[in-house]
């Protein structure tokens, strides 16, 4: 035998107060299986009242309805007692705890669970009351205390000690499903005493309280009955009997629930209808992931169009959800993997972790490859909020480098025409220290021109004025301006028209704006002259060996020829661009600019 079953159970009890029951003991017991939180309400019956608690425990495992309390595993368990779903004796809460959408649905709820002990069952309760009706923790009513139910066809007994109050009114009528409908019209007016209620439900009331049998309300003419028709309830009574209903019928009722539910008070849709939402039949119809899923699974905030808030979201779905996630079924793991980026931000990391994360493994390791594609994506999901080292349990080092392109300039209108992008001037100074920094107006020009004049004749004094304060007041990120450069160029003539000067690139001398550190080191190398000088010196020398009067220092023909040959290399009137007709190059000062 394993350890987990060798090793003794943890089982907590706590007595519950129930007036008005045969049982002996009423106790919620709690236990720890595999990990998981297990509670139920244990009925014990008493010696006294022997065949109330055998008859109660008899139609309570005989029945199977979702309005009726549910009964748990009936295992080691003593005779005469029964283990049932955890919930709270209505008679044990304040109807101010209710909205009146919950109480119109909890009525409904007992009103179906009494229509179908009539018509399929074949037996009154006899013994309707607040006391035998308990509320489950998602805030549904179960009908339970069959202590005095009989068959339809019996005549009751006279009111027995434990038996409720009102059934004294009706105690000798032979008709079993008027009887029950006496006794709800009175569990509707015990309600009224501590929860104001419309008009119209309490003239149901007073349908079902007639004196005359003959002229008193059925149980089915009760859930007819327009103050019974609430949305609520209608929605969870088509989500339990989903499966029953006609293909179109589902298709019309799923494309309405989701603004249906947006109509709904937030707490009762989330604690009543989040388990139906998620059950088989709706997870299986395709239209459920075509119009519902895709709000449900979405928490509802400021940004997105949930049904949920996210505190109900987190209180009522989010269990369900983590409940399931469990269920190794393919239809059921491909939904909950597909809406995971929906509702994952709001999941503790200790269910990531524990719950999901193993779960999602499990789907990589299958043999079905969309559960497996679906899988990866679900651990890419998971790298986002746990990290990768979490999810794939390996270290990380960097590997790739990132080359991504840094934008610097706005191409909007084509990458040969760049936009020009005006400057503050103030953020120029400062982040060049230029206490004359040029105007941005030259970027794409050599000139600081003037505005053409036609832009004057075009535009308008108002346009020209708004055109101006969307300049300044533009949130565009400056581009660095490229320090002055010193050029030696020529210009063309200024035509009617403006046009670019020409450079000629081979003539740019390039000021670096840098300081040139080693300007000093440069080495200070001698020399003769040039050729003419030497030969003058060695004339010179000549003469004053030969005694000679000193030569005078006037160039040969030789020398002319040279020096002309030479000086013809800075005559620009000679050079190779006379057809060009340009001005001879000026001395550009140093404010002007060229900047690319």
């Amino acid at each position: 035998m394993g350890a987990s079953e060798s090793s003794p159970r943890t089982i907590e009890r706590q007595e519950i107060k129930l007036s008005n029951t045969p049982f002996q003991r009423v106790q919620r017991i709690s236990r720890r299986k595999n990990g998981k939180l297990l509670q139920g309400i244990l009925f014990e019956s008493s010696i006294a009242y022997g065949n109330e608690c055998r008859n109660a425990i008899q139609y309570l495992k005989r029945f199977r309805h979702p309005d009726i309390l549910k009964v748990l595993a009936q295992k080691d368990l003593p005779d005469g007692s029964i283990l049932v779903e955890d919930a709270e004796p209505l008679c044990s809460k304040s109807f101010t705890e209710f909205g009146l959408s919950q109480i119109q649905s909890g009525l409904c709820s007992i009103g179906n669970a009494l229509l179908f002990l009539h018509e399929s069952a074949g037996i009154s309760h006899n013994n309707l009351c607040t006391a035998t009706i308990f509320v489950r923790s998602n805030g549904s009513f179960a009908l339970a205390g069959f202590e005095y139910a009989i068959e339809l066809s019996k005549e009751p007994q006279p009111r027995q000690r434990l038996q409720t109050d009102a059934f004294l009114g009706v105690q000798k009528e032979t008709n079993g499903s008027l009887r029950d409908a006496y006794l709800f019209g009175q569990l509707i007016q015990e309600i009224s005493k501590e929860f104001e209620l419309p008009e119209n439900l309490m003239e149901l009331s007073d349908g079902l309280c007639q004196a005359d049998a003959a002229e008193r309300f059925s149980i089915k003419d009760a859930l007819a009955h327009p103050a019974m028709q609430n949305d609520l309830a209608t929605i969870l009574d088509k989500l339990v009997n989903f499966s029953v209903l006609q293909i179109k019928e589902k298709e019309e009722f799923i494309q309405s629930l989701p603004n249906r539910l947006d109509a709904l008070d937030a707490t009762s849709a989330g604690s009543l209808l989040s388990k139906p939402l998620l059950s088989r039949p709706v997870m299986f119809f395709e239209e459920s992931h075509k119009t519902l899923y895709p709000r449900f699974f979405k928490p509802k905030t400021s940004a997105s169009n949930g049904i949920l808030p996210s505190e109900i979201y987190i209180k009522y779905a989010l269990p369900e959800i983590l409940y399931i996630w469990r269920v190794r079924d393919i239809a059921v793991r491909l939904p909950l993997l597909k809406y995971l980026p929906l509702y994952i931000e709001i999941v503790s990391r200790n269910h990531l972790e524990k719950t999901i994360l193993p779960e999602i493994h499990a789907g990589v390791e299958d043999q079905n490859l969309e559960l497996v594609a679906s899988s990866y994506e679900g651990l890419a999901t998971c790298v986002r909020v746990l990290g990768p080292a979490t999810v794939t349990g390996t270290s990380q080092k960097k590997l790739f480098k990132d080359s991504t392109p840094i934008q610097r300039a706005d191409y909007s209108n084509g990458y040969l025409e760049p936009k020009i992008i005006a400057y503050k001037e103030q953020e120029v100074e400062s982040n060049f220290h230029s206490p004359q920094a040029p105007s941005s107006s030259a970027v794409f020009s050599g000139s600081e021109e003037e505005p053409n004049d036609e832009w004057n004749e075009d535009w308008g004094e108002d346009e020209k004025k708004s055109n101006e304060e969307s300049i300044q007041s533009s949130e565009i990120q400056t581009i660095p301006q490229i320090p002055a450069l010193d050029t030696n160029r020529n210009r063309l003539q200024h035509q009617s028209t403006k046009q670019l000067d020409i450079v000629d690139v081979k003539e740019i001398q390039v000021k670096s704006a840098e300081e040139d550190f080693f300007a000093d080191m440069a080495p200070e190398i001698k020399t003769e002259g040039t050729l003419i000088d030497r030969l003058l010196k060695e004339q010179e020398e000549r003469s004053k060996l030969n005694n000679d009067a000193p030569v005078e220092k006037k160039k040969s023909s030789i020398l002319f020829s040279l020096s002309e040959d030479t000086n013809t290399e800075n005559d620009h009137s000679a050079a190779w661009d006379d057809d060009l007709n340009l001005d001879p190059p000026q001395e550009i000062d140093e404010k002007e600019s060229i900047a690319s």
